[in-house]
């Protein structure tokens, strides 16, 4: 299943050409031709070579870690990054980018000047796409360390705010965190990047993903409270991003956020969309909407989540959240 959250709906699917090459055991590179001709899908092809030729790389070897279970692949991908890239096959498929110890990532570019991305693989599943070679290494081998214990709970896997900044955990061990950089490069909002970086691993150890509501009401420590509003919700973007908010921070309108007439700065809502039942949590961060008869403006972000940013105007539920 794919593993993608939130993502603009009416985007046309694209296949870049891309060449991918597998980290030995010996930590060399070897390079897989790709026929650019080939009608399978980008990761399809990725995974045939795999199947023939995937080997865990050096510092994974050990007489603990079972073979072919981790392994890191380099892709050069032909064509800009950020939103074309989003929504390409490979994209689709990964479900998550990321950024380790809150360094500033960008891909990096071979003398052909295509930019390089690593791909992390466990038990031949897509987990992640990281734009730097020795972050892509040191999260493999947590990943195989992480493999080395037998009783494993996949179930334990989960989005969390490390630092205030979120990541995931299995029970209280960290396991990455993003960080703003990478999320802004590709437009995403870092929790959706977090949660789709569980949820791959989760299907990869064979666990079942969490929905959106569930994941983030995991990250933050949210329960629902008997509070309810009903009414008609719009949202806002392009012309507000970059602007100050009511509450004094600046509007990102990528992140999960709503303005509301008068609940409080900060008040976590649990918004459904009556049309088609998709629910996003979202934080009151402003004020508005000014047209009636809207009473939510929620976030570009959060409307793509609720399938409403082609609609524009959706009737909608609303439950308040509290803390645990």
């Amino acid at each position: 299943m794919d593993n993608v959250l939130c993502r603009p709906g009416s985007a046309p699917m694209k296949e870049a050409p891309v060449a991918p090459t597998i980290l030995s055991q010996s930590a060399s590179w070897v390079e897989v031709p790709v026929s650019r001709a080939s009608k399978p899908s980008i990761p399809d092809r990725i995974m045939q070579v795999m199947q023939n030729l995937l080997k865990l790389p050096a510092w994974a070897e050990s007489r603990d870690t079972k073979p072919s279970q981790v392994a890191v692949v380099q892709i050069r991908d032909q064509g800009a990054l950020g939103d074309r890239l989003i929504n390409e096959k490979i994209g689709k498929r990964q479900g998550l980018w990321m950024s380790l110890a809150g360094r500033k990532s960008k891909s990096v570019a071979t003398s052909s000047g295509e930019p390089e991305q690593f791909q992390v693989w466990v038990k031949g599943h897509l987990v992640a796409q990281i734009p730097e070679k020795p972050q892509a290494e040191r999260f493999a081998k947590r990943i195989a360390q992480l493999l080395q214990n037998s009783n494993v709970d996949a179930s334990q896997l989960k989005p969390a705010l490390v630092d205030g900044k979120p990541g995931g955990k299995l029970g209280n061990n960290q396991l990455f965190v993003i960080d703003d950089a990478i999320a802004t490069d590709f437009n995403r909002d870092r929790q959706l990047l977090a949660i789709e970086w569980v949820n791959n691993l989760r299907l990869a150890l064979g666990e079942k993903p969490l929905t959106l509501v569930e994941a983030q009401a995991q990250m933050h420590g949210l329960i629902q409270t008997d509070t309810k509003l009903e009414g008609l919700a719009s949202w806002y973007g392009g012309y507000f991003h970059g602007r100050q908010t009511a509450n004094g921070e600046i509007y990102n309108q990528d992140a999960l956020t709503a303005a509301h007439p008068s609940l409080p700065f900060n008040t976590f809502l649990k918004v459904t969309n009556l049309k088609n039942g998709d629910a996003v949590i979202v934080r009151v961060t402003d004020r508005g909407p000014y047209i009636a008869p809207r009473t939510l403006d929620l976030s570009r972000g959060a409307a793509r989540c609720v399938k409403s940013e082609e609609v524009g105007v959706i009737p909608y539920e609303a439950v308040v959240m509290k803390p645990l």
